[in-house]
C-alpha cells in the first residue's frame, strides 16, 4: 500500500520570504512531556488544506490524480490566493 508523506520546512526571513503570514497562523497551547505546556503557532486548517493542493498541483506528475482532483485543488488555491 503506498504511503504518502507532507513536509513542512521552516526558513529564516532573512534568507527567504514565508509562504505563510503571521496573521495566518494561530497560537496553540499543548502539553509538552518535559517541560509541561508549550506555545506554538500552527496554520487553520484552510491554510494547511491550500498548501496540501498547492503541492499537489506543483507535483501533479507524480501522482494519478483525476482531473476532477487537480480542478479542485487549482479552485481551492485560486479562492485562497490572498492567504
Amino acid at each position: 500500500r503506498p504511503r504518502i508523506a507532507i513536509s513542512f520546512v521552516y526558513s529564516d526571513v532573512e534568507f527567504e520570504a514565508p509562504y505563510l503570514s503571521e496573521e495566518s497562523l494561530s497560537s496553540v497551547e499543548s502539553d509538552d512531556c518535559d517541560s509541561g505546556k508549550t506555545k506554538w503557532n500552527c496554520p487553520s486548517f484552510s491554510i494547511r488544506l491550500l498548501l496540501v493542493c498547492a503541492q499537489l498541483l506543483i507535483y501533479y506528475q507524480r501522482f494519478n490524480l483525476s482531473t476532477a482532483t487537480l480542478r479542485a485543488c487549482y479552485d481551492y488555491c485560486k479562492m485562497h490566493s490572498e492567504k
